[in-house]
């Protein structure tokens, strides 16, 4: 006869059905145990190598689906191009639009522009390193003489957190860049200590509306996923302006081949201008090491010199899409 019941089986694990046949005379039970496996999950982490991206706002299509996600981006020009900031909006489940701004709104070359998209929420790497990405509110703007960041809290426990983000809204036309310290405005965020924020660096015009932030915090350190290797690392405060000379970081451990592509933000303040970090020059990228250099609007003075600063970034030798694991 048929079964009929009103349990819910729709969660994972392990459940037990009595089977009961009764007839006018005789009852006979039997029991049957029943796993239900957790349903597969889909890849919820990808990165985007984007070219001849410029003024005009460009709709980038997600090879994944995802519920809420965050996507961060870092723009590669040459020290003699102007400034660039990247800018995103309409982030969605299967696409998010992106441009290159200079803070001044001058007429830019087509740039190279690398980008990380992932779930947001705590998961762990395939070779099992702690990742999570988190999308909050800022309502505060931070600028030259006031920098103050809004305090975070870790999804996950780090020994060396390497934090990035990305200012993900249009509300506001005028430009603002993502930074973020830790235990004091000149240190990288630590395994207690995380700010994070929007600035405008020396914008004579330090009003901007209300931004959605997206940040992504991986512990520091190398491994290999989706068949790629990747590096993780928290820079040496060494990088210096567009305009000084050239400066970089050497990966540890090396590549076997350039990468593919880089993700960064500058980490804690030492210069009082403001500032985002960008990949500097025609190519960069080599197997054992990348060219940074920290860049500064030109609104209020037109010097690019500055102060050495820390810079965090996740490097990846080949495109990956992988499927993260959620942490509890």
């Amino acid at each position: 006869s048929a079964l009929n019941t009103t349990a819910d089986f729709s969660a994972a694990g392990t459940y037990v059905l009595r089977l009961t046949a009764n007839d006018s005379a005789l009852s006979s039970s039997d029991d049957v145990t029943v796993q239900v496996d957790p349903a597969p999950v889909s890849d919820n982490f990808e990165t985007l190598v984007l070219s001849k991206i410029n003024t005009s706002w460009q709709t980038i299509a997600l090879a994944n689906s995802y519920s809420n996600p965050v996507v961060v981006c870092t723009p590669q020009y040459s020290s003699a191009e102007l400034p660039a900031v990247v800018r995103v909006r309409n982030v969605s489940g299967t696409d998010f639009d992106v441009k290159v701004q200079n803070p001044s709104n001058s007429a830019l070359n087509d740039l190279a522009v690398f980008c990380l998209a992932m779930e947001s929420g705590s998961w762990t790497m395939p070779d099992g390193r702690l990742i999570e990405a988190q999308i909050y509110n800022s309502t505060v703007t931070d600028r030259a003489g006031a920098w103050n960041a809004e305090a975070q809290s870790y999804l996950n426990s780090y020994s060396n957190p390497v934090v990035i983000g990305q200012v993900m809204t249009e509300n506001d036309a005028d430009w603002s860049v993502f930074w973020s310290y830790g235990a004091s405005r000149s240190a990288a965020p630590n395994a207690s200590a995380l700010r994070t924020g929007k600035q405008v660096a020396e914008d004579s015009d330090t009003t901007r509306a209300n931004e959605t932030i997206g940040f992504i915090v991986i512990e520091a350190g190398s491994g290999t996923a989706g068949g790629s290797n990747y590096v993780a690392q928290i820079g040496a405060d060494s990088i210096t302006g567009a305009t000084n000379s050239t400066t970089s970081y050497n990966f540890n451990p090396a590549f076997s081949s350039t990468p593919a592509l880089l993700v960064a933000s500058m980490a804690g303040l030492d210069g009082g201008n403001g500032g985002w970090a960008f990949l500097d020059g025609i190519s960069p990228l080599s197997a054992s090491s990348v060219t940074f250099a920290i860049d500064e609007d030109q609104i209020r003075d037109s010097e690019r010199s500055h102060i050495t600063e820390q810079v965090d970034y996740i490097a990846f030798e080949n495109s990956v899409s992988l499927t993260l694991t959620p942490n509890p």
